[in-house]
């Protein structure tokens, strides 16, 4: 194939980056991330409006949601589960008070950090962003240069979940799922199998690197930290170790996780690591896996296609049943690494 430029009509978003994008019924829905609102706006403004673009008409257009939109963000997850999106956490200004909207507040008590606490996380790496110091302390290296990259701003980690249904006029929901949630973060890599929402990794408020698995249900409205392994004599084959910016995909077929690359403070990885979901006839077994695992504790995700039932239930994941070979596989679940020949 061949890159090209599409010339695409309509009011098109204005430039940013660190956003996301979720495709349905021949729209491409993209939301937030950081960059220039306006000509005469800064380059490094938080973002949280909606765009779509037609994609067999090549046309933009601006989404209004009647509700009041979450607080803007950048570096956020999101995926498509029946016909809505779902967004998880990013990271959004200091500026302003509250901007984690919801029970991140009460569960993020670095939310609040001072200079000292930013100063703190630019000597320990961070792994990335470059940002200056709210006090105006001057570059070491100079001045940003035209044709520089912007540098993004110092952002505090959200732990919010929202979903906005993709049909005209469909109101922003703010979820409060029940129990132990992921905690604040950014950069995780998330997908998504029917009603069921994966998200791995990140990097949370101090800029640690994250290696939880999450699983949220649309069904019950909560979420499951998933084990390393399911089996009871531990992790199998390799288990990630903690990275930001990695790619996870679903393969329902298969009922597994597919992870590759990320990085932390020092390399970037080129690892591919399968997770292998439970059967789900056997689910009650590992019922409550998620209180009984350790924690050791960007940008991309994908949706793969699912019945209505899946995106009602959020339970069973596509391919699987009676007579798929997969039980005896999916009962010894977890992280396995892959060797690429």
């Amino acid at each position: 194939g061949t890159w090209r430029v599409i010339a695409a009509q309509g009011e098109a978003p204005p430039p940013r980056a660190a956003h996301s994008a979720v495709v349905h019924h021949g729209g491409m829905f993209v939301y937030g991330g950081f960059g220039r609102p306006s000509d005469d706006g800064p380059a490094d403004a938080l973002l949280g409006d909606v765009h779509r673009l037609d994609l067999s008409e090549g046309r933009w257009q601006v989404v209004e949601p009647e509700s009041v939109p979450p607080n803007p963000r950048c570096s956020h997850s999101a995926v498509l589960m029946g016909g809505a999106m779902y967004v998880f956490g990013g990271e959004g200004s200091h500026a302003g008070g509250d901007d984690t909207d919801g029970p991140s507040d009460e569960s993020d008590p670095e939310g609040e950090e001072g200079g000292e606490g930013r100063r703190r996380r630019r000597a320990e790496g961070g792994g990335g962003k470059e940002d200056a110091e709210d006090e105006g302390e001057e570059e070491e290296e100079g001045e940003e240069g035209e044709g520089s990259p912007p540098r993004t701003p110092r952002f505090r980690m959200m732990s919010d979940l929202h979903m906005l249904t993709l049909e005209p006029g469909a109101p922003w929901r703010q979820l409060q799922p029940a129990g132990e949630a992921p905690c604040a973060r950014s950069g995780a890599a998330t997908t998504a199998i029917g009603g069921r929402m994966y998200l791995f990794g990140g990097w949370d408020e101090s800029k640690r690197e994250l290696d939880d698995l999450w699983e949220f249900r649309v069904r019950t409205a909560t979420w499951a930290r998933l084990p390393p392994s399911l089996s009871p004599g531990g992790a199998i084959g390799g288990v990630p170790s903690a990275r930001t910016g990695a790619v996870l995909v679903a393969q329902p077929t298969k009922d597994r996780l597919l992870l590759f690359g990320g990085c932390d403070a020092g390399r970037q990885y080129a690892e591919l690591y399968e997770y292998r979901l439970p059967d789900r006839r056997h689910a009650s077994s590992h019922g409550s896996h998620a209180h009984h695992s350790e924690r050791r504790s960007h940008r991309g995700s994908r949706s793969e296609r699912s019945s209505a039932r899946d995106a009602a239930d959020g339970d069973a994941a596509p391919g699987l049943g009676p007579g798929d070979g997969l039980a005896t596989d999916r009962r010894v679940g977890g992280w396995h690494a892959l060797e690429m020949k």
